[in-house]
């Protein structure tokens, strides 16, 4: 047993033999119904099973995007796409933009099952007419008679939050909320001091986890030079602004 004690007092013995098992090198555990017929069968071959499992390695997380990663990224964005939700990317673009680091990406067991973009600009004062492209395609202050993310004699940094989705199946279960943090989290290690994003159809969402409405995002002041909202989109401007 390897010193290690298997029965922790009121967890139920079956949990504890399964983490007992993975602490002792066995990779995952497996916790069927025995009453459920082919039970064994569906945990074992189907792709979220019918029990419960307890894992040494990393059975679901989020991870900044590899480059093989685009096609998984497309698969969710396509659908997304043809139905008007998100902008059409062409494969260059998206290859593009993952391999700048841009795309951060949710797993499940191997598979890609969510994926946001966080798109950053930097912006001064000398450079009024033209940012600093960090894959970032639009930026935001709340006073439009500013460059947007400019204080005097400083540099801002912003992002865009942008191409963020969760696969169908795995919605309406707190993924879309842990992405969300993990873009924070990224946003703050470099010095994001406001996240924003345009959005036709997923406002309300947004809006309750802190993000306020700034209007039309067409011809909006508070979009930087370079950057447009798409005609006929009718995109809405939200900002959100990060506190440590």
């Amino acid at each position: 047993e390897r010193g290690l004690q298997w029965r922790v007092e009121g967890c139920p013995q079956e949990v504890c033999a399964a983490v007992f098992s993975c602490k002792a090198g066995v990779r995952r555990a497996h916790l069927v119904d025995y009453t459920v017929p082919g039970a064994l069968l569906l945990e074992l071959y189907t792709y979220d099973g019918v029990g419960a499992m307890v894992s040494r390695d990393r059975y679901e997380g989020t991870r900044p995007a590899k480059p093989g990663d685009w096609i998984h990224i497309k698969s969710i964005l396509e659908p997304l796409a043809r139905e008007g939700t998100t902008v059409r990317m062409t494969d260059e673009a998206l290859i593009a933009e993952v391999s700048k680091g841009n795309f951060s990406v949710m797993e499940r067991d191997g598979k890609v099952i969510a994926c946001a973009a966080l798109r950053r600009y930097e912006w001064n004062e000398s450079n009024d007419k033209g940012a600093s492209d960090k894959g970032v395609d639009e930026t935001v202050d709340e006073t439009p008679t500013k460059t947007p993310g400019t204080r005097s004699g400083e540099t801002w940094t912003v992002a865009e939050v942008a191409a963020f989705a969760v696969r169908p199946g795995y919605r309406n279960e707190g993924r879309g909320d842990q992405l969300l943090q993990y873009l924070e989290s990224r946003a703050r290690s470099a010095g994001v001091e406001k996240l924003f994003l345009l959005t036709t159809r997923t406002a309300d969402w947004f809006v309750e986890r802190g993000f306020i409405h700034a209007g039309a995002a067409i011809d909006s002041p508070l979009l930087p030079p370079g950057k447009q909202a798409q005609e006929g989109r009718n995109s809405q401007l939200y900002i959100r602004t990060l506190k440590d």
